[in-house]
């Protein structure tokens, strides 16, 4: 009985069988998840054109919202799986801002009796003629299933009559049996009934508020209208209703975003967007809840109130939301004893203002910060928001070099303040768990303040971010990864909680997963210094020198910091090119005179250069001046030269790090 020919698509070396969806290389099957292997027959069917991501999307999902970097994953998956490179692809071509196209022309072929038979024309599903100017093939899920069914109906008229009365034959057998179980089934289901699905948790997006005064400089007041808007509705039930972080949602501000597209990229069902306007002391808000699977608006409303009022005005945008979406969730809203606390028009504004620089995250931003939360203390003296505000600027300032010891000491004050005043935040106890963390080095301290802030307040991207950065130091890799994951999914499109996490695999020892999460951020913003950074560390650990050096050689062109400078000597040193290293050492010795930075620094240099007594002497004085980046000393591989000197594990010892 002669078997049923194979419908396969040849590429290069690869095959694809379409009839048990696997992926070959030379008879071998390689693994693939499903999804994966639909991604790779989409893009092979429209080869050598570009392939929309909405397109890809809507086909891979086509009724259900995720998020972009999904199909990120399953193209660094195909990728891997190819043995393909992001920078130089030989089988998939990112084409930035706009899809994918797959470079090679596939071949169908057929497998009859072990004969291998190459037909003459291509998969090719759409004939157009393209240059230049043609635009990407518009794909529907309709037209890609029936494409995929070709091979299965060429397969049914090639049989013949005879072969269909066999099939008739056997599928009215299966089509008896069938009726036979499901009649059984459903006899049994009515006798057992499944036990209730836990509700699932609804996930909304507040979009940015736009700013209709007329004025720039009112830009403040918007971004704290949306900011306050994210906290409110965070806290109404944060185990039914996830509300997706600032920094994700900052990137819609020009509002050129589709809502399908909204909804998939941020994981969300639901979406709140609104205007501001301010004319003198006279504020008017309207906002308006949409539904994202059909774009319906389930609710609007315009509130106008004097400047006066704005915690009032913001108070009652969040209860119209709640109550138009509590018949979904079925929501409990709790109260919050620092929500009646009423502060001033100035100390408010001024309060805004603080938000708005130190979103900036630079060293100018923190410091303007750190001016305008006075100013809101001075106007209102149990404000506990703008303690909270003071304390974050200046725990940023201590890991970012500035004094540590002094600015880790006013940050402790003020996040003890804030909680003094307002019990309920769990902001200042994140700050609290950060600096036992950096600067006492009490891990029990720094946990249990980090479990604090995330009860209190679950929709708060931050704790997990930073508790799975606690984590991955010491060596609690599986945990940490659990934490950065809620992280991504309250903040997913943070390129910094996507660095962090690619960053953890590289402490992990997982490679080659750190360099592929790192492709996908470079893909979306190739001047992201920290990317390269660490994807540089990466390279370096699997021997790659000419490309771990290319990424930190961008890194430091990118930001020029001494942490930077030192990382990329380290390279020279230990990729054989010693005198470079010795000249970069050279120069941070200049720089030092400048500029003031830690001993860790030219110590990292010295460990490539095999120079172990110095390095050690550097890193006492980094020890005594709480370095943050010492806290990386268990698990960073550049610290691998010194690691069998026993004075390694003496000061992983006194860092209460565990070996």
């Amino acid at each position: 009985m002669n078997r049923q020919p194979k419908h396969l698509l040849q590429f290069g070396s690869f095959r694809m069988d379409l009839d048990e969806r696997v992926l070959m290389r030379d008879e071998e099957p390689i693994a693939l998840s499903p999804k994966a292997f639909e991604t790779l027959l989409v893009l092979v069917q429209h080869s050598e054109r570009v392939v929309l991501k909405d397109d890809l999307m809507k086909i891979l999902w086509p009724d259900t919202f995720v998020e972009e970097s999904n199909l990120s994953q399953h193209i660094f998956q195909l990728r891997k799986a190819l043995g393909d490179k992001a920078h130089d692809p030989e089988f998939i071509v990112t084409v930035p801002g706009r899809g994918y196209r797959f470079a090679l022309k596939a071949v169908e072929v057929s497998e009859p009796d072990g004969d291998l038979v190459v037909h003459s024309r291509s998969v090719q599903t759409v004939t157009i003629e393209e240059t230049e100017s043609t635009p990407p093939v518009p794909i529907t899920r309709q037209t890609w299933e029936r494409t995929a069914a070709v091979g299965r109906l060429q397969e049914t008229v090639r049989g013949g009559e005879a072969t269909r009365a066999v099939r008739w034959r056997a599928a009215l057998a299966v089509g008896l049996s069938a009726i036979l179980l499901a009649a059984s089934y459903a006899i049994w289901h009515r006798m057992h009934p499944p036990p209730l699905a836990p509700r699932a948790r609804i996930m909304m997006a507040v979009l940015p508020f736009q700013n209709l005064t007329g004025d720039p400089e009112q830009e403040y007041l918007t971004d704290g209208v949306t900011e306050e808007m994210i906290t409110q509705l965070g806290r109404l039930q944060p185990e039914r209703l996830g509300v997706i972080a600032r920094t994700s949602v900052m990137g819609y501000k020009r509002g050129e975003a589709r809502m399908d597209q909204i909804g998939r990229e941020l994981g969300v069902q639901y979406v709140l967007e609104g205007s501001v306007r301010r004319d003198g002391s006279h504020v008017r808000i309207t906002a308006q809840l949409i539904q994202v699977k059909d774009q319906s608006h389930l609710w609007a409303r315009e509130y106008n109130r004097t400047a006066n009022d704005m915690f009032a005005l913001q108070d009652d945008v969040a209860a119209g939301v709640a109550q138009e979406i509590q018949s979904r969730l079925a929501l409990e809203p709790r109260n919050h004893a620092g929500r009646n606390h009423r502060v001033t028009p100035q100390a408010y504004d001024a309060y805004l203002m603080g938000r708005y620089s130190l979103n900036g995250r630079t060293a100018a931003g923190l410091h303007s910060a750190e001016t305008y939360f006075h100013t809101a203390i001075a106007a209102d003296p149990n404000y506990a928001l703008a303690y909270t505000g003071l304390a974050e600027s200046y725990v940023l300032m201590a890991a970012d070099g500035s004094s540590p010891q002094a600015v880790s000491l006013q940050a402790r004050t003020a996040a003890n303040k804030a909680l003094a005043l307002d019990p309920t935040l769990g902001e200042p106890h994140a700050i609290l768990a950060l600096i036992a963390q950096n600067h006492d080095w009490n891990w029990e301290e720094s946990e249990r303040e980090f479990k604090l802030a995330m009860a209190l307040d679950p929709n708060d991207a931050t704790p997990h971010h930073w508790y799975s950065g606690n984590l991955v130091v010491r060596g609690r890799f599986e945990e940490s990864f659990r934490e950065i994951a809620i992280a991504r999914q309250l903040d997913p499109l943070s390129l910094t909680v996507r660095d962090a996490e690619a960053e953890w695999l590289y402490l992990a020892r997982r490679y080659d997963e750190a360099i592929g999460k790192l492709d996908q951020i470079l893909e979306i913003e190739p001047n992201f210094a920290y990317a390269h950074f660490d994807r540089g560390l990466s390279y370096e650990q699997k021997g790659k020198w000419r490309e771990a050096l290319a990424d930190f050689e961008t890194a430091r062109q990118l930001d020029d910091t001494a942490f930077n400078a030192a990382v990329l000597g380290e390279a020279y040193a230990l990729s054989g090119d010693k005198a470079r290293a010795r000249q970069i050492l050279r120069e941070l010795q200049i720089r030092a005179q400048r500029e003031s930075f830690s001993t860790l620094y030219p110590a990292i240099i010295h460990a490539g250069l095999g120079e172990k007594d110095v390095a050690f002497s550097e890193l006492e004085g980094a020890f005594q001046e709480r370095t943050t980046y010492l806290l990386a000393l268990k698990t960073a591989a550049f610290y691998d030269p010194l690691r069998s000197d026993p004075r390694f594990s003496d000061l992983l010892h006194r860092i209460g790090l565990p070996e």
